[in-house]
């Protein structure tokens, strides 16, 4: 209500590239609204109000997770992470764009999302990394038939080989 109200309007990862690459103006007072994780909370209660104002948002997914969650259903709104299905739906809206959170570097465990290890070689971390980032992107295309153009880097944790190989990718 806030946002529509002071008359900023919502922009998508697609919006951003073109005004950077082409120079498509934005409107006035852009604004994204953005989404971690790929929560089910995202489809029950985000959507229905992108719908009501009619908004747009980016929601960046986790591969790990969502195949957890398309192999053991689970529709607990409070924990819950969307499925693959309800990943293909959201991409068929206009309201929501989807985006690559990685599919299984969302973890605090060794690394810290994206970043490197201490004591870790360049072309190591470059390979994981790529294959983890590869595979979340061509995750999202085969079940959407759309590119995610958007990386969300975990807990914002990245490194200097990570956006090489992302501008790479």
């Amino acid at each position: 209500k806030y946002i529509k109200k002071n008359g900023y309007t919502t922009i998508t990862d697609l919006d951003l590239i073109e005004y950077q690459k082409n120079g498509k103006p934005l409107p006035e007072k852009p604004i994204m609204l953005t989404f971690d994780d790929g929560h089910l909370s995202y489809l029950e209660y985000v959507v229905p109000l992108l719908e009501k104002y009619d908004m747009k948002a980016i929601v960046s997914i986790v591969g790990s997770y969502t195949n957890d969650y398309t192999s053991h259903p689970d529709k607990a709104v409070s924990y819950a992470y969307l499925s693959w299905d309800d990943i293909k739906l959201l991409s068929q809206t206009s309201h929501t764009r989807i985006a690559n959170h990685t599919y299984d570097m969302h973890k605090m465990v060794e690394r810290s999302g994206c970043s490197k290890m201490k004591g870790e070689k360049s072309e190591h971390y470059k390979k994981i990394f790529s294959d983890d980032a590869t595979k979340m992107r061509d995750l999202i295309y085969s079940y959407t038939q759309k590119n995610a153009d958007c990386f969300t880097y975990p807990f914002g944790s990245f490194c200097k080989e990570s956006e090489e190989e992302i501008k790479r990718l």
